[in-house]
């Protein structure tokens, strides 16, 4: 009804309906925005009319005769017209983000979270003087959260560093309140388990998107857990049974973490890798030969493709060693080798291990590397290749970059969401890619430069979209976007088919679980969960094709540009 722009949650009317209040997400920032109704006008006097009506009218509600006043009345549906040039910032003046809210038992005025000089701070407005400042009731800074007032209207509590405290609103002056329980209540396992599944089975019950809940029938659904879950003698059991029910639906993105009880957590095991891979044929026979040393790792400076290891820490390697394990087991980060180079002349070299995460980055930015390097090469300079790895405003940010620092001097461009887990941008990565020009503007002696290429963040080029069945959620709508706007032809393998919108839902032992609450279709109907996007030109990769370091999908859509296909394609719509 609004359509400005970003996420928008947590609303709700004030008591006599006379404004509607509400969050949005724009630019990052949440924020307060408001839609002004009016005070509702009262009822047209009558010969019957009591004065009773014409003095509360329909704003506060008319007085019965049990002397009780009724509830007001909602705005007329013709109140609803325009909300889009109704709708206003709260507090335009305010700098910074505004966040939990609570209202005055006067409908009035509102209680808020808002960004202060040392933190959130707790601020209160007056919601009939829209142009005065609000005034700020804490000052200690922190994360707070969580407001809610109390019946009479004097104490505002909420949450901090996992603490509650008390706020006197009129006074300004807040309190840690501490607890003292009066009774101590044995946890059960077996009785927080059946009051979760409860809980969840209520969620999926009047929540998940589909109302058929993708044919899984509820009530067979509590026959069938309920006995097991009140059988269940350990947390791991429980997690797997409640994990069980969320699949027997069906449906991506969906999860639970459980709430647990402290338990001593075993010691953590940091796994540390060398950062290089090993010819597996030699390694079977017993003679580690390093096969390649990913770039941007210490193994890149320190060892060779083709170099052998022959001992690791004064251990000897044999065809029965596990390298792995004597890497694991290292108690420091740096481990000595013996290594054997292509002359045959031996060296000692001390090697520091990186993590599995580092690892796994450099590996993709190598990755991405060696893709636009192959591209380049084999295309003879004329096509440039960009990775979009999630669908987040940073990698949107830095497509953008891209796209103007890199893109300029080519002839087209392969888009690569291969391996793109999703996100939330799919809708800006289409309107930077579908750029029909309108207008163009050219200089005496220069040549003709396309109006959004010039003012704003463009390229007039064929596009071609790479995708594969790691290619998931948001990522998969852009599969869609090429072909139902004519960006370009799609190359690949069939998506993930997992596109569905979640919210994080807190039950009641604290435990948290992913709730499908929408899902995406075409203009056909089709809806997008559990239904992978097939690309334009089906090219499967194989395992053994990328030992050989063969690159068949990169060399489809090199093909599609270079023979004037892809230009056809995103021409033909236009």
């Amino acid at each position: 009804m609004t359509r400005i722009g970003g996420d928008t949650a947590w609303g709700g009317f004030t008591p006599d309906y006379s404004l509607f209040w509400f969050y949005c997400d724009l630019g990052g920032t949440w924020r307060l925005y408001r839609i002004r109704f009016g005070a509702p006008p009262p009822p047209p006097p009558s010969p019957r009319a009591k004065l009773e009506d014409l003095l509360w009218g329909r704003a506060a509600g008319k007085i019965e005769k049990d002397g009780k006043r009724s509830k007001p009345s909602l705005p007329p549906p013709e109140a609803f017209e325009n909300l889009a040039e109704r709708t206003e910032p709260m507090f335009p003046t305010m700098k910074g983000g505004q966040y939990s809210s609570a209202l005055m038992k006067d409908g009035r005025r509102m209680l808020f979270v808002g960004d202060g000089p040392k933190g959130r701070e707790i601020y209160l407005a007056d919601l009939e003087s829209p142009d005065a400042p609000p005034k700020r009731l804490t000052g200690d800074g922190g994360r707070k959260g969580a407001l809610s007032v109390d019946s009479q209207g004097r104490w505002c509590y909420y949450m901090t560093g996992g603490d509650i405290h008390r706020l006197d609103i009129e006074r300004g002056k807040s309190e840690k309140l501490a607890f003292q329980g009066a009774d101590r209540v044995r946890w059960s396992l077996r009785d927080t388990g059946a009051a979760v599944l409860e809980e969840m089975l209520w969620l999926l019950d009047y929540g998940f998107y589909d109302p058929a809940h993708h044919g899984a029938d509820i009530e067979m659904l509590r026959a069938k857990y309920l006995p097991l879950v009140r059988s269940c003698t350990t947390q791991d059991q429980l997690d797997r049974l409640l994990r069980d029910l969320l699949a027997d639906l069906n449906s991506s993105h969906m999860g639970i973490t459980l709430q647990r009880q402290p338990v001593p957590a075993p010691p953590s095991e940091k796994i540390l890798l060398g950062g290089f891979t090993l010819d597996p044929a030699r390694s079977a026979s017993g003679s580690f030969v390093v096969e390649h040393v990913v770039e941007g790792t210490p193994a890149a400076r320190l060892l060779r493709p083709g170099d052998r290891i022959t001992a690791v820490a004064g251990t000897p390697l044999t065809a029965r060693t596990n390298l792995f394990d004597l890497f694991r087991k290292r108690e420091n980060a740096t481990v000595p080798l013996r290594v054997a180079g292509g002359d045959g002349r031996e060296r000692r070299v001390f090697l520091p291990l990186v993590s599995t995460s580092s690892l796994r980055k450099l590996a993709l930015e190598e990755w991405v590397k060696d893709n636009r390097r192959y591209v380049e090469d084999r295309s003879g300079g004329r096509i440039g290749y960009l990775w979009v790895s999630r669908m987040y405003d940073a990698e949107y940010e830095r497509f953008v970059e891209e796209m103007s620092r890199y893109l300029s001097g080519f002839e087209g461009v392969i888009v690569d969401f291969r391996f793109n887990s999703g996100g939330r941008t799919a809708h800006k990565l289409v309107e930077a890619l579908d750029d029909e020009p309108w207008l163009f503007e050219r200089m005496r002696g220069g040549r003709k430069v396309a109006e959004e290429v010039l003012r704003g963040t463009s390229f007039q080029m064929p596009v071609v979209g790479l995708f594969n069945q790691s290619s998931f959620s948001n990522a998969e709508m852009m599969c869609c976007g090429f072909r139902l706007r004519k960006i370009g032809p799609t190359v690949g393998e069939p998506t993930g088919g997992g596109v569905i919108g979640t919210w994080s839902k807190t039950l009641v032992d604290g435990s948290k679980m992913r709730l499908p609450r929408f899902a995406v279709f075409e203009r056909d109907g089709r809806n997008l969960e559990g239904s992978p996007t097939r690309p334009d030109y089906i090219v499967e990769k194989t395992v053994v094709e990328d030992m050989k370091g063969l690159r068949p999908q990169l060399d489809k859509a090199m093909e599609l540009i270079l023979s004037g296909a892809a230009a056809k394609e995103r021409n033909s719509g236009k």
